[in-house]
């Protein structure tokens, strides 16, 4: 249960009882604020007028469920006679009593000293039908009387209402749900490049009549470089060779040439 309260009222006047000769309050704005300002009524065996109090500034929330309605008037007596029976009622647009007349009142003796007295709770709705409006109105209140027996003067320092309410909740509930998408782009690039190289190899053979002989073999180096990557692969090869051989001597020369060189030679 929520509690609203205890509000102090911002409006208070006087109206007749109507049930005899009933007496005036002398001040009754001090009842605004606890502050032993009273407002005060001497009576000789009579009641008084209502004391009506409105305009009490509640701002209930309008999903507001009203529980009940408590009413506190901090009061007391003085003189030789007795305050025998309060009067206490709601107010319900601007009217005492509401629309039930079902009042709180009771016949408990005023001490005299200060006394905070208690009319209703958080669970009595004064036989009423309220809305939030109804109580945040400024025409929402309470009133109070009392009668005296054998001549007692009232004092009222201060009347102050509070309201118990529960409110009506609703939760909303937003679920957003986002699938995300998911790309993958795979770019694999491989450059193999091999190059195989062979030299040129070159065989010179030299031959003469005197059966030397001689052979030069030359054969260069082989290099491979390769280079890797991943995915595409590019493959190149280029082998280059070139093979000369010399024979001497040269078949231009005639046989009879050859014998005499050879002649030639063994005189020599």
């Amino acid at each position: 249960m929520i509690q609203a309260g205890p509000n102090s009222p911002g409006t208070v006047i006087q109206v007749k009882l109507s049930i005899g000769p009933d007496v005036e309050w002398y001040l009754p704005n001090n009842v605004k604020v606890s502050d032993n300002n009273y407002a005060s009524a001497a009576l000789e065996s009579a009641s008084t007028y209502w004391l009506k109090c409105t305009n009490f500034g509640f701002t209930l929330p309008l999903t507001a469920i009203i529980g009940g309605i408590l009413v506190q008037a901090e009061v007391h007596k003085s003189g030789p006679g007795l305050i025998v029976q309060t009067f206490v009622e709601i107010v319900k647009d601007d009217v005492i009593g509401g629309t039930t007349g079902t009042g709180r009142g009771n016949t408990n003796y005023w001490l005299e000293a200060d006394q905070v007295r208690e009319y209703g709770n958080s669970n009595d709705l004064w036989n009423e039908t309220w809305t939030p409006a109804d109580i945040n109105s400024a025409t929402f209140g309470a009133a109070l009387a009392c009668q005296s027996s054998g001549g007692a003067d009232a004092w009222v320092d201060h009347i102050q209402i509070t309201v118990y309410y529960t409110e009506i909740t609703t939760s909303s509930s937003t679920t957003i749900t986002t699938t995300s998408s998911s790309t993958t782009k795979t770019t694999s690039t491989t450059l193999s490049t091999s190059i195989t190289t062979t030299s040129s190899s070159t065989t010179s053979t030299h031959t003469s009549s005197s059966s030397k002989s001689t052979t030069i073999t030359t054969t260069s180096s082989s290099t491979t470089t390769t280079s890797s990557s991943t995915t595409v692969t590019t493959s190149s090869s280029t082998t280059h060779s070139t093979s000369t051989t010399i024979t001497y001597p040269p078949p231009s020369l005639t046989f009879t040439k050859i014998i005499d060189n050879i002649i030639n030679v063994r005189e020599h």
